[in-house]
This record gives structure tokens, C-alpha cells and sequence, in this order.
């Protein structure tokens, strides 16, 4: 009897001792000074948004913080975020675009965080492009929102009655060529639809150059090849697309597109990795493949990103957050939010076609350098080549000749 009261006793007394310690944790949590963590985006915050969701989830699993948004527009996001980063406030985590984490990086604004993600991070479970795009000169300085990568979609529809089959997954430049040939309907301005549309944005076009192994610059991103022969051959293969073969609308024929693959006036698209909405394109019949080689499987890869600001006195709370947001947890909010997410094993649990995962295994990053300048010359200048106002090999010269000296500085 003794005994039993003694275990009962002593059962009673680690009871109270687990309830105390709890009780007294709680207590110096409650205590402590909640720690503030500011975030900058153009992204919304209302309750129930992507950005309310990941804060609640942060701030459920990391008791004593607290996250702080601050939203600017997004035509005045860059501007605006570049004048707090030298400023006297700076903010400990901010959104950023995939094309400015090089000048980010080489200007000293974002945090270098290569040795925190290579140690603390589960970086290896994102695809090897995705790893690459968050780099700048083999460094990590950034981490993923969300990603997406350029995926084929063609018209079931249209295949069928054309006769064609479903395109082969190792199509080439030819196959396609052969195949618009045969969904095209008419000619020029009467043209009923269109075999294949595409947009004359640089991020429009560059994924059909890893599918040729070309690039506009060298893997460093150092130096500019407009010149290589590869890059004149994809150039000259796209302009042909619109003016020798007549498969696909001039600038000035696809401004008055609306959604033309969408609503079957034109047969084939390169899109992002989110397809053709069924609610909204309900007699849409797509399917999705990798695009037509000319040498190899390509795609172009982006990461939507987050970055800690270098001068940021909260660097611990920050990577805290950071590292929430593109890790596991935050990538299935993400994922919640009709985004793609960069961590595999979360992409894992969706129902992404396969097609969708394999443009992200043979994919590269769209180009990134630190000097943004250059852009200006191609903006100036690829508008020319689309406009059929000069050779392709004119242009792609003077784009050569006048960013290689800026590459340099």
C-alpha cells in the first residue's frame, strides 16, 4: 500500500513539475518582447490572401514573432524598395523579381546567405535550375516565393482535325514547322487561325534558345553572344516562323489578339506552368509536351523571389522568416495559392502535369546581369528585328556591338 501511494506521489509530483515548467515557458514567452520581422512586397495582405496565410502560419510555429507588411504598388515597387535599402529604415525581408537579383547582389543590397542555405536549408530538394537561378556568381542570395518554368500547350481540337497525332516528347524545330503548316488557316491579315502565337517580350521567346543550346550571354553572365551562331540561328528561326513561313502573327497582327490560344484562334502556345483555366475555357480541349528541339530538350526556368536586404540589423529573425516562406511549409501555402512551388517534395503531393515537372528538369534561368542597362539596348533594338525592319544578323550585330563594352564596366 505504501508503495502504491509513493508511485502515486511521485507520478503527482512530475505531473506538477511538467505542468509547472510548461506553465513557466508559457509564462516567459507571454514575457519576452515579440519580435518584429518587416516584409516588403506588392502583393495583398487582406485576411484570408497568400501573404496573410503565410504570416499566420509563420507566427503560429514561431511563438514571440511577429511579421510586419508593408505594400507598395508594382510600377513603383523597384523604385521605392532601392531608396529604403540605402535609407536609415530598412526592411529585414522584401519580394523580389527574379531579373534583379543579380543587381541586388553585385551592388551589395541583398544579404549573401550561401553558407545559411548550404548548412540550414534543404536546398538540394529543389530542382538544379531552380538552384541556379537563386545564385549570382555561385553565391546564394535569394529564395524561392514560387517558380515557374515555359511549358507547350497545343489544341487537342485542332490536332484532330488536321489529322495530326499528339506531338512526340523528342519533336524537333521541323516536326513543328510541318505540323503548323498543317493548322494554319489563312493568310496574313485573313488569317482564321493561327498555328502557333507567341508573344515578342524578351521573357516571350528566349526559352526556344536553350532548346537550340544557345544563349544571349555566357554562362558567368558575363559577357554578351547575340553573335554566337546558335543565337543568330534560334533568332532567325523565329523570325522565319512569322515572315517566310506566315504561321505565326506579326507584333502589329498579334495586338489584336485576345487570349487567341484560349479561345481557339490560334493552335499552339508556349505558356507558364499554370494551364488554361477549365471554368473559364470550359471547350478548351489542351494538352501540354516539352517544346520542339532544334539540338536538346529547353525550357526557361523563374523563381519568384525573397531576399533579406544586406543592412538589415534583424539578419536572424529575418532568415527565420525567409527560410519559412521557402521552405516546406511555406511552398504548401504556396501551393494553396494555385503557385508552383520550388520544394520537390511538395510538388510531389500535387497533381501537376508531368509535363509541367519536366520543363524544370530541362530548363535553364531566364539570363540575369547586374548591369540593367544592357535590357535598354535590346528593348531598343529587338523591336526592329520583330518589325522585320532589318536583317536578323544586322541587329543582333549592333546589340552585340554596343552592350559587349557595357558587359565590361
Amino acid at each position: 500500500m505504501k508503495m502504491k501511494r509513493s508511485i502515486h506521489l511521485t507520478a503527482f509530483l512530475l505531473m506538477t513539475l511538467v505542468i509547472s515548467l510548461v506553465m513557466g515557458s508559457a509564462a516567459a514567452v507571454a514575457g519576452q518582447a515579440v519580435v518584429e520581422v518587416s516584409v516588403v512586397s506588392w502583393f495583398p495582405t487582406n485576411p484570408g490572401s497568400y501573404l496573410d496565410n503565410l504570416k499566420k502560419a509563420f507566427e503560429e510555429a514561431n511563438p514571440g514573432y511577429k511579421i510586419v507588411y508593408q505594400t507598395f504598388d508594382s510600377n513603383t515597387y523597384y523604385d521605392r524598395l532601392q531608396v529604403m535599402l540605402v535609407g536609415e529604415v530598412i526592411p529585414d525581408v522584401a519580394m523580389l523579381g527574379f531579373d534583379w537579383i543579380a543587381t541586388m547582389a553585385e551592388n551589395g543590397m541583398a544579404m549573401n546567405i550561401d553558407q545559411l542555405v548550404r548548412e540550414e536549408f534543404p536546398y538540394q530538394e529543389m530542382f538544379p535550375s531552380i538552384q541556379r537561378s537563386l545564385q549570382w556568381k555561385g553565391q546564394f542570395y535569394a529564395l524561392c516565393r514560387d517558380i515557374t518554368a515555359k511549358t507547350f500547350f497545343y489544341n487537342k481540337a485542332h490536332f484532330a482535325e488536321a489529322g495530326l497525332a499528339d506531338p512526340a516528347e523528342t519533336w524537333t524545330w521541323n516536326d513543328f514547322v510541318n505540323i503548323g503548316k498543317k493548322l494554319q488557316k489563312g493568310t496574313g491579315d485573313n488569317t482564321e487561325r493561327w498555328a502557333f502565337y507567341t508573344t515578342f517580350v524578351r521573357d516571350g521567346y528566349y526559352h526556344w534558345f536553350p532548346t537550340n543550346g544557345a544563349d544571349w550571354f555566357n554562362y558567368d553572365r558575363t559577357e554578351v553572344t547575340m553573335t554566337d551562331s546558335r543565337t543568330v540561328e534560334t533568332f532567325q528561326f523565329l523570325h522565319d516562323l512569322i515572315y517566310r513561313d506566315g504561321l505565326a502573327p506579326t507584333p502589329a497582327q498579334a495586338g489584336k489578339l485576345r487570349s487567341p490560344f484560349e479561345n481557339g484562334i490560334a493552335s499552339m502556345q508556349v505558356g507558364g506552368s499554370v494551364p488554361p483555366s477549365a471554368t473559364t475555357y470550359p471547350n478548351l480541349e489542351w494538352e501540354a509536351t516539352l517544346l520542339p528541339r532544334k539540338l536538346q530538350a529547353g525550357s526557361r526556368v523563374w523563381s519568384n523571389l525573397w531576399f533579406i536586404p544586406a543592412k538589415t540589423a534583424n539578419k536572424e529573425a529575418a532568415w527565420k522568416v525567409l527560410s519559412f516562406f521557402a521552405g516546406p511549409e511555406g511552398q504548401r501555402i504556396a501551393a494553396m495559392d494555385n503557385r508552383v512551388p520550388a520544394i520537390y517534395s511538395v510538388v510531389r503531393e500535387l497533381n501537376l502535369h508531368p509535363y509541367i515537372v519536366k520543363a524544370f528538369e530541362v530548363g535553364i534561368p531566364f539570363p540575369v546581369i547586374a548591369n540593367r542597362d544592357v535590357w535598354n539596348v535590346f528593348d531598343s533594338l529587338l523591336p526592329k528585328l520583330w518589325a522585320n525592319e532589318q536583317p536578323v544578323s544586322n541587329i543582333l550585330a549592333e546589340i552585340q556591338r554596343q552592350t559587349a563594352p557595357m558587359m565590361r564596366n
